[in-house]
Order: C-alpha cells, then structure tokens, then sequence
C-alpha cells in the first residue's frame, strides 16, 4: 500500500469508509457451496488497526468480496503481528505455522466435520475465504468490534453522525445489507448457507434475509432449493466442538461440500 502522511491520511481515511461500509461484505467466492453469515467481523481495537482495514481493503480493489488471505497481508498492527515472526496477519493466520482463528476453526469443522486440528490449519492456509474457494464468507455489519457491546468509533469519527453510537450506524445501514445480502443469495444460489450467532435481533435479520422461521438450535429450513442453517455463534460460550461436527455431518449428509 503506499503510504500517505498526516491530514492527507486523515482526509483518504474519510474517503474510503462509507465506502467501505456499504461495500465491504466479506471474503471468498460468491459463486460458492456454501456461504457463511455473521453478525460483524471480531478486533478493530484501535484506530491504527481501522486504518489498516480500510487501506487494504481499498489496496484489495475496494470489492463486495475480497481474498481472505490477500486482506489480511496488509494488517500489520494487531496484536497477534510479532516483527521476525508474524510480521502481518497473513502469516499469523495463513502461514506455515499458522494459528486457527477460533470461529473459522469451527466454519471449517461445518465443511470438513472428520478434519483433526491439523487438517483444519491447512484447510484455513489454503482453502478459506479464497477467491476460488467454494465457500464464501460474509458479515451483516462491516465495522469490527472486540465485544458486541463494545464502540469507540464515536471517538475515532467524531465528526460522523451515523457512527456517534451503535444504533445509529445500525439503523443508517441494515436495511440496505440485508437486502444486498438477499440478493446475492438469489442470484448466486448456494447449495448452503449457514447464518450463525442466535441473538434475537439477528435472528430476526436470518429470517428476513432468507424467508424462513428458525426456532430449533440448530435449525434446518429450506426455500427455493436453499438450504438454510441457524446455528449458535462459533464461539459462544460453551459450545463444544461436537456440536458443529454434528452439523457438519448432517449439512453433508444431504448436500456433499467437496
């Protein structure tokens, strides 16, 4: 990426992030299998890491969906990033000793239930999130958080109105990703898609995206020769990894992802 200094940083910063926040959806291949949605990306602890993200985003060709990998060769402040050793988050995540990312650990036990903890390192380095993949993965909120609790953009862009708490950039930008997001699903149709996190409000969010109630945990609908999977959140506390092996082997079962 090159490098732009001061007030001239500030001021392309400001450019790209609306951009970015109603054109960023996530990683991999659209075309795909199966496709993973969630609530909203994890980190974001810092303005320096938000700079990052933008900027390469941008560097990515500024696209609804980017390379997993390709993405994260740009992000050198987070604090998994050791200079020598992990230099970027590509070769933290991506690398030949790479670390599982805990909740793609578990989309890709969905994909490959029978995977050891070896296997799924290799799966995430090679396979996850790629432009040629055959998964596609997607957030219905662009901007990442630490916690869901948790927001500090009102500090960082101040001068934003819709940024100035949480429900306000939610109300500025629901809508119109939902509907994006039910639009791709329609034009693409994957075999799978698979909603995770079980809050009420983003339950409500699934069930509008995709026309289908999701009462069970997990819960198996089907419309329009869609196939549709609500599932807790990877990483909700207390969830063994059983859980999404059975998934893995039922979503398998009826609709073979390899």
């Amino acid at each position: 990426m090159d490098k732009i200094e001061g007030d001239k940083m500030k001021k392309h910063i400001l450019k790209i992030l609306p951009n970015y926040l109603r054109n960023s959806y996530g990683y991999g291949n659209p075309k795909a299998n199966i496709w993973f949605i969630g609530m909203e990306p994890g980190g974001g602890n810092s303005p320096e890491e938000i700079e990052e993200l933008l900027l390469s985003w941008e560097s990515c060709g500024s696209k609804k969906y980017v390379d997993l990998f390709d993405f994260h060769k740009n992000i050198k402040k987070s604090k998994h990033c050791k200079p020598g050793k992990y230099p970027n988050l590509a070769e933290y995540f991506f690398g030949e000793n790479n670390k599982l990312q805990p909740t793609w650990n578990r989309l890709i036990t969905l994909i490959k239930p029978g995977f050891d903890i070896d296997k799924r390192r290799k799966f995430q380095r090679f396979n996850l999130g790629r432009t040629q993949s055959n998964n596609c993965l997607i957030e219905l909120f662009p901007l990442p958080a630490p916690k869901t609790s948790e927001w500090k953009y009102n500090v960082w862009f101040k001068d934003i109105p819709y940024l100035k708490n949480k429900n306000e950039y939610k109300n500025k930008f629901m809508k119109e990703r939902k509907e994006f997001i039910k639009n791709q699903i329609s034009k693409h149709k994957p075999k799978v898609v698979v909603f995770y996190g079980k809050s009420k409000e983003y339950l409500n969010a699934w069930e509008e995206i995709s026309g289908c109630e999701f009462k069970k945990d997990p819960s198996f609908q089907k419309k329009n020769n869609i196939n549709y999977v609500s599932i807790k959140h990877p990483v909700y506390k207390g969830t063994p990894l059983e859980y999404f092996k059975k998934i893995g082997n039922k979503i398998n079962k009826k609709h073979p992802l390899s």
